[in-house]
């Protein structure tokens, strides 16, 4: 697509002058690369964004630790810094969160929680936030069963841009399920 060499020569300039989103991505370069000492830096490079205050840094570096690449694995400290990242506004934080918190991964398992956090990143616009906060309607898990709200989330998600929304709003409709 575009010209990675430069952008991660600008990113660089940007991140080394105190720039800290230029940092996150930088790392977000470095991490398609995909080599070990690329993701390594990219682990730097997110841990200086993220202590510096960076919230999408903080989730970015969470999802490291919860995948386990660029030498770092463990899950709670994935799960801290999730729940940084939501607390300081960032949604995606929120929904990575709320797959642990659903899960029971690192953190104690509570649907309601869940629901509280994909509902937090659904309202901040955020069409994973709202397919997962969907799936909970759909399922009645953490919240009352309401099909019909969860097909809403998932067409709204679906218009958007997000097909996970469109292939949900697809599986309701197979079913013969409510459909707006």
């Amino acid at each position: 697509d575009g010209d990675t060499r430069h952008a991660t020569t600008f990113y660089r300039r940007g991140c080394d002058g105190g720039r800290m989103t230029a940092c996150n991505d930088l790392a977000l370069i470095l991490e398609d690369a995909g080599s070990e000492r690329q993701m390594t830096e990219a682990v730097e490079l997110y841990t200086r964004a993220c202590d510096a205050g960076e919230p999408i840094a903080c989730a970015n570096l969470g999802r490291m630790f919860e995948l386990g690449v660029g030498g770092v694995s463990d899950i709670v400290r994935a799960g801290e810094l999730y729940a940084g990242a939501c607390t300081a506004g960032d949604a995606g934080g929120c929904v990575s969160l709320g797959l642990l918190v659903e899960e029971g991964r690192g953190v104690e398992r509570s649907l309601t929680r869940a629901v509280e956090l994909f509902d937090g990143a659904c309202d901040r616009s955020d069409d994973i936030g709202c397919i997962n906060l969907g799936r909970m309607l759909e399922d009645g898990r953490g919240i009352a069963r309401d099909v019909v709200r969860a097909g809403r989330l998932y067409e709204a998600a679906c218009a958007g841009g997000e097909l996970l929304g469109c292939t949900h709003l697809g599986l309701l409709a197979e079913g013969g399920r409510a459909v707006t």
